[in-house]
C-alpha cells in the first residue's frame, strides 16, 4: 500500500479535559461589552510573535496568538477580542477553516438568515459536515454555553457513541441538566478520559468565551491534526494512539500497529480499515469495513453501514435504518441494536454470541451462529441458520374484534408447529411496547400448547380507539435463531362522558382553594366551628402558627393547624403574614368550567363571576346551552392580607361612575357585597397611576382590575351571580 503525504491524527490528548483544561481564571473571565468582529472575514495573517492590545498577558496569549497566526481569528482594531462570547455563527468559520471545509447544503425555505449575512457560507459547511443543524439567525447569533460547545466539537471531530457510559456523569453534581445529545456528547466525552468538570461540576450552561474557544481548539490539534489525504489508501504512522478521519476520498485505511480510538466522520465515500482499536466510532453516512480486533464498533446516526470481517468485543448501533454485515469467520460477542435502530437490518453469516435487539422492526437474515438473544423490539423477524435444520415456532393469535368498556381483554396464541422440548422465549406487546412482566423464558412448544396474556387497559376520558397486542417468539438453540412476531388489534369502547365527570370533579375540586396565606396566634384561647364565634372546637396556644384558609369580611377568619385540623378566630386574633401567597399560573380554563359546573352555581342572568382569589383572576362565564362556558378572564388584585375580601356567594347590586379620593379616584365601580366593588386601578387626578398594581393582594377588600376590565363589569347587568372563593 502505497503511503501517501496527509495530516493524520493522534487523540491521545485530545479534548483533555476540554472546557475543564482551560485555567480556572479563564473560567472566571468575564466578557467584554466591545464586540468582536465576525471571524468568517477574510483573516489576516499575523506572525506568533505579533502583539495585539488585548492579548498581552492574558491566560490565553499563546493559543490567541497561534489562532491568529493559523488564519482562525480575525484581528479587528487592534484587538482579538478574547473575553467576548463566540456564538455559533463564529464557531463555524474556526472549524470550517480547520477543516477546509468546501462543500455546502442548501438551508433550505424555512432559514431567515440572509444571502448576504458574512457567515451564510459558513453555516452550509457545518450543516453539510453535520455538527450544526439550525438555519435561524437568532440561534447563530447566540453565544455558546459550554455544554453546547462539547456537541459541536463531538459532532466535528467524531467523539459521540452509540452507547456512553452514562454512570461518569454522576461525578458531577449539575450533571441532571443535560438532555438528549449533549447529554450523549459529554458522556462520550468524560468516559474516554478526553474532559472533566471542575470543582465536581461541569457547567454546562456557561457562556464560552473566543479565547475559551481556541484553547479548546488547539488541545485538540495538539493531539491530533485530520486526514487531508487526495488518495484513496493512507496509512497511520502513529500506533497506540487515536485517529479521526474525515476524507471523502478515502478507500482503506491501516495503521502500524494497534489504535486506540478511530472515528470515522466523513460526510460521504467508503473505507476499509485493516488493523487493531480498541474502539472505532462510524460517524460517517459511507460505508466503513473493519477487519482487524477491536474492541468496540459505535455506529452514531441513521442509515450508517458497516461490515465487520474481524473480532469485535462489542457492536452497538443507534440509528434508523443501519445495516450491519457480520462476514464469515468474524465474531462478536455482543452485538444490540438500541431502541433508536429502528428498521435495521442485519446480517449475521459468522458469530453473535449475544444478541440483543430492543429497536423495532428490525429483519435478521444470515447463515451464521447465535448462541443467545434477546429481542423486545416489536415487529422484528430474525432466521439465521448454520446449515441445521431450524425449528421455526408457528402461532395464531385471537382476540375479540371489540371490547366493552371495563371488561378484560384476553388474547391467546394458538401455536400450530410441533417441536416439543425446544425452549422458547414468549415476550408479550401492548401498543408496539414490549411488557417485561409478560415475559416467558424457556418455553417448550407444541401442537397442545397456548399462551394467553391480558394487558391493563387504563381508562381515561381519551381513551385510544384501539389496542394492538403483539406477540414475538423467540427460539436460539444450537446456534440457530429464529424470532417469529405476530399482532392484532381490538376496539376500545370507552365509558360515557358521564363516567369521566365524577372523576374530573373530584381531581378539579382538590385542585382549586381559595386563597391562603400565613398567620400567628396573638392569643392563647379556642377556635370555632363556624364564623359565628359560638361553638368552641380547639385550644391554641398564642404563637401558633397557622394558615388562613378564608375569611368572612375582617370579623372572622377561618384557620388551619399544622395537622390539618381547622377552626374559625376572630381576625384581631391573628397576626396576618404580609407576603404574596397566590398561584404562580392560572387554572386551565376546561377545568374552571368543571369546578363551576361540580358547584351548582347559577345565576339570574346569562353570566356567572368567579374571582380566584387563589389565582387573582376575574372569570366570567355564560351560559351556553345549559352549562356555563369560560368567555373572559381578567388579572385582578383583590383585598390585602389585614383587609381580605370576603369569601362567599353575592350578585352584583349596583353601579357608579367613579369613587373620587384624595388626589385620586378609581371608576367604574359595579358592587356586588355592600361596599365591596369592582373597580378599576387608582389613578391620580392628573392621569397618573396612583396604584396600579395586579396579579396580587392589594386592596382594602374590594377587586381591582385593570381600565379593561372594570369597564366590561360595568356592563354586565344587575342580579348577576359573583362568587368569591
Amino acid at each position: 500500500m502505497k503511503k501517501l503525504p496527509c495530516r493524520v491524527s493522534c487523540l491521545v490528548l485530545a479534548v483533555m479535559m476540554l472546557l475543564s483544561a482551560v485555567p480556572a481564571a479563564a473560567l472566571d473571565e468575564t466578557a467584554s461589552a466591545s464586540q468582536s468582529p465576525a471571524v468568517s472575514e477574510e483573516p489576516t495573517a499575523a506572525a506568533p510573535e505579533a502583539k495585539y492590545a488585548d492579548t498581552a498577558g492574558h491566560w490565553a496569549e499563546k493559543a490567541l496568538l497561534r489562532a491568529a497566526s493559523d488564519g482562525y481569528l480575525t484581528a479587528s482594531g487592534g484587538k482579538l477580542y478574547p473575553n467576548d462570547p463566540i456564538d455559533r455563527a463564529q464557531a463555524a468559520a474556526v472549524i470550517n477553516r480547520v477543516l477546509k471545509a468546501a462543500e455546502k447544503a442548501e438551508l433550505g425555505a424555512g432559514s431567515d438568515i440572509s444571502a448576504g449575512a458574512w457567515y451564510r457560507e459558513d453555516l452550509e459547511k457545518a450543516i453539510y459536515l453535520g455538527y450544526l443543524n439550525t438555519a435561524l439567525t437568532a440561534v447563530m447569533k447566540r453565544p455558546l454555553t459550554r455544554g453546547e460547545t462539547f456537541l459541536i466539537f463531538a459532532r466535528a471531530f467524531g467523539l459521540s457513541e452509540a452507547k456512553p457510559d452514562y454512570t461518569v456523569l454522576s461525578a458531577y453534581s449539575d450533571a441532571s441538566s443535560l438532555t438528549g445529545e449533549i447529554r450523549s456528547a459529554c458522556a462520550s466525552i468524560v468516559s474516554s478520559g478526553l474532559a472533566g468538570g471542575a470543582g465536581g461540576k461541569l457547567m454546562p450552561a456557561k457562556t464560552v468565551t473566543r479565547a475559551e474557544f481556541v484553547t479548546i481548539l488547539y488541545r485538540l490539534l495538539d493531539g491530533f491534526s485530520l486526514t487531508d489525504c487526495a488518495s484513496a489508501d493512507a496509512v497511520l504512522p502513529d500506533a497506540g494512539g487515536s485517529a479521526v478521519v474525515r476524507s471523502s476520498a478515502l478507500k482503506t485505511l491501516t495503521a502500524k500497529g494497534a489504535y486506540k480510538t478511530v472515528s470515522f466522520c466523513q460526510s460521504s465515500g467508503d473505507a476499509v480499515f485493516s488493523a487493531a482499536a480498541d474502539k472505532v466510532i462510524v460517524y460517517t453516512s459511507g460505508a466503513v469495513t473493519v477487519s482487524g480486533r477491536i474492541g468496540t464498533v459505535q455506529m452514531v446516526g441513521a442509515v450508517r453501514r458497516v461490515t465487520v470481517k474481524g473480532a469485535a468485543s462489542s457492536l452497538c448501533a443507534d440509528g434508523a435504518g443501519d445495516e450491519i454485515t457480520v462476514e464469515q469467520g468474524a465474531a462478536i460477542d455482543t452485538l444490540e441494536l438500541l431502541p433508536g435502530a429502528t428498521g435495521a437490518k442485519l446480517v449475521i453469516n459468522g458469530t453473535v454470541k449475544n444478541l440483543v435487539i430492543a429497536a423495532e422492526n428490525c429483519a435478521v437474515t444470515g447463515t451464521g451462529r447465535v448462541e443467545a438473544a434477546e429481542i423486545t423490539g416489536a415487529g422484528c423477524s430474525a432466521s439465521v441458520r448454520s446449515g441445521m435444520s431450524a425449528y421455526t415456532p408457528k402461532f395464531q393469535l385471537t382476540a375479540p374484534a371489540s371490547l366493552p368498556a371495563g371488561e378484560t381483554l384476553t388474547v391467546s396464541a394458538a401455536f400450530s408447529a410441533s417441536y416439543a422440548g425446544k425452549g422458547c422465549t414468549l415476550q408479550w406487546y401492548a401498543d408496539g411496547a414490549a411488557i417485561l412482566g409478560a415475559r416467558t423464558e424457556n418455553y417448550a412448544v407444541n401442537r397442545e400448547t397456548s399462551a394467553e396474556y391480558s394487558p391493563k387497559i387504563t381508562y381515561v376520558k381519551d381513551l385510544p380507539e384501539k389496542m394492538t397486542v403483539g406477540l414475538g417468539v423467540t427460539y436460539c438453540s444450537g446456534g440457530e435463531l429464529e424470532h417469529v412476531y405476530a399482532s392484532s388489534d381490538t376496539a376500545l369502547e370507552n365509558y360515557p362522558a358521564e363516567h369521566y365527570r365524577v372523576t374530573e370533579r373530584a381531581r378539579v375540586n382538590a385542585l382549586v382553594t381559595s386563597y391562603k396565606f400565613a398567620a400567628v396566634t396573638l392569643y392563647s384561647g379556642y377556635l370555632y366551628t363556624d364564623a359565628s364565634l359560638r361553638t368552641r372546637s380547639v385550644w391554641v396556644q398564642k404563637g401558633t402558627s397557622v394558615t388562613c384558609v378564608s375569611s368572612v369580611g375582617s370579623s372572622a377568619v377561618q384557620v388551619k393547624l399544622w395537622d390539618g385540623r381547622t377552626g374559625w378566630t376572630g381576625y384581631e386574633s391573628v397576626q396576618r403574614g404580609s407576603g404574596n401567597y397566590t398561584r404562580s399560573a392560572d387554572y386551565d380554563a376546561g377545568d374552571k368550567e368543571i369546578w363551576v359546573a361540580s358547584k351548582g352555581y347559577t345565576s339570574p342572568t346569562k353570566y356567572l363571576v368567579w374571582v380566584s382569589l387563589d389565582c387573582q383572576r376575574v372569570n366570567v362565564f355564560e351560559n351556553v346551552g345549559g352549562s356555563w362556558k369560560l368567555i373572559h378572564v381578567f388579572a385582578c388584585a383583590s383585598g390585602k392580607n389585614s383587609t381580605p375580601t370576603p369569601t362567599g356567594t353575592y350578585k352584583i347590586s349596583y353601579k357608579q361612575d367613579r369613587w373620587s379620593y384624595t388626589g385620586y379616584w378609581c371608576g367604574p365601580v359595579t358592587g356586588f357585597n355592600g361596599s365591596y366593588a369592582f373597580h378599576s386601578w387608582l389613578t391620580n387626578n392628573d392621569g397618573s397611576a396612583h396604584d396600579h398594581t395586579m396579579g396580587r393582594p392589594a386592596s382594602h377588600g374590594c377587586i381591582r382590575m385593570e381600565d379593561a376590565g372594570a369597564q366590561y363589569m360595568h356592563t354586565l347587568p344587575i342580579g348577576t351571580t359573583v362568587i368569591v372563593y
